[in-house]
């Protein structure tokens, strides 16, 4: 997938980059935009990758501190603590069976699912208004006055 990058002197460069590696390479055919939409859409596309590379580092940090078959539960744990936050008597028998696994309450597990649901969607959150404020810009300075 073809990105833009920024390099020192401000200029936009082509580049092919690979999220899973965080390889980037140079598109040898690539043209330099002049500058006006081209420069501005190009910029707006790398600030968006920051962006994104940004928040998704910050979820990876969340569900790195579990399994991959942990990881794979969230989704059930989730939906389970939604049902607890409706009516905490509900019946959650994932929650209930990993709680009981673990010698723990299962309000005290409640709070820690609830704990990370809200950082992923505070980070979620986040994100989103950078990538709004980011496409609402029209120039380059407005670009520039953002902080990702």
């Amino acid at each position: 997938m073809s990105k833009y990058i920024i390099i020192n002197n401000g200029l936009v460069a082509g580049v092919r980059y690979t999220p899973a590696d965080n390889t980037v390479l140079v598109e040898d055919d690539f043209e330099l935009p002049e500058t006006g939409t081209d420069f501005v859409n190009a910029y707006k596309e790398y600030l968006l990758n920051r962006v994104l590379l940004k928040y998704q580092g910050i979820v990876n940090a969340v569900r790195n501190k579990y399994s991959e078959y942990e990881v794979e539960s969230f989704t059930d744990q989730r939906n389970e603590w939604k049902l607890y936050i409706a009516d905490n008597n509900a019946k959650t028998p994932i929650v209930d069976a990993i709680a009981n696994a673990r010698g723990i309450s299962r309000d005290d597990l409640f709070t820690k699912i609830g704990n990370n649901v809200t950082a992923i969607a505070t980070a979620q959150g986040q994100q989103n208004a950078l990538e709004d404020a980011i496409e609402a810009c029209a120039t380059i300075e407005d670009l520039e006055a953002i902080e990702i």
